[in-house]
């Protein structure tokens, strides 16, 4: 993973920080997407428009899509919630509880975030979804891998199951522990008029209303 600092971590020895765990989408980590998105916070941390926080960026592999594969050859969520996070808050001075942390991610990275935070919402005070997919119930379109690579992720990742697709999907997750995203899981869902996931991230959105899911 990649770790940011903000500048006060180093000017106050003392203080604590919150965490923001950033996923990235569909082709991998590296330093040049980290880097657009730490000059993004890292400018609104200067100015007050948010407070100085840490950000981690895992590497969940091209595509990954953030879960445990099925043939346990790849378990990202594992690493993730189970390594990552307790090594974080070993080794840097962070805020280590629910409140102190966020989850978000950008396409694959924003599927990520959702089925981590609603699968795991004590760990994560907020979830927030960035031109997220694939977030319809069955994976039968893939409108940015098309049909050959959404073979390929159906068969590497989940083995060719879909209800092993549907069972890590967050539309049946959102469906699974309602009650608990119901109370204080504060959820951001995000996209553009021209994204091609528009209409599944609409219906996403549908179905968390329905479910009396609170997000924006």
């Amino acid at each position: 993973c990649y770790v940011f600092t903000p500048e006060s971590y180093d000017t106050d020895g003392e203080a604590r920080f919150p965490v923001l765990y950033w996923l990235h989408g569909s082709g991998g980590s590296s330093p040049a997407s980290a880097s657009q998105v730490v000059q993004r916070y890292g400018e609104a941390m200067r100015s007050g428009k948010t407070p100085p926080m840490i950000i981690v960026f895992p590497n969940g592999l091209p595509m990954g899509m953030w879960c445990d594969w099925k043939d346990d050859s790849v378990k990202l969520e594992t690493v993730l919630i189970k390594d990552l996070i307790p090594h974080i808050d070993r080794s840097f001075r962070t805020l280590p509880k629910r409140e102190g942390r966020i989850i978000e991610g950008f396409s694959m990275g924003g599927y990520g975030a959702a089925r981590l935070g609603f699968k795991h919402p004590h760990l994560f005070a907020a979830v927030s979804l960035l031109g997220a997919g694939p977030l319809q119930p069955d994976f039968n379109e893939a409108p940015r891998a098309g049909p050959r690579g959404r073979d390929q992720v159906l068969s590497t990742v989940y083995g060719g199951d879909m209800g092993y697709y549907r069972a890590q999907s967050p539309w049946h997750l959102a469906e699974q522990n309602a009650e608990k995203l119901r109370s204080d899981l504060v959820i951001r869902q995000i996209i553009g008029d021209r994204d091609e996931t528009l209409p599944f991230n609409r219906e996403f959105k549908q179905h968390l209303d329905a479910l009396k899911i609170p997000h924006t």
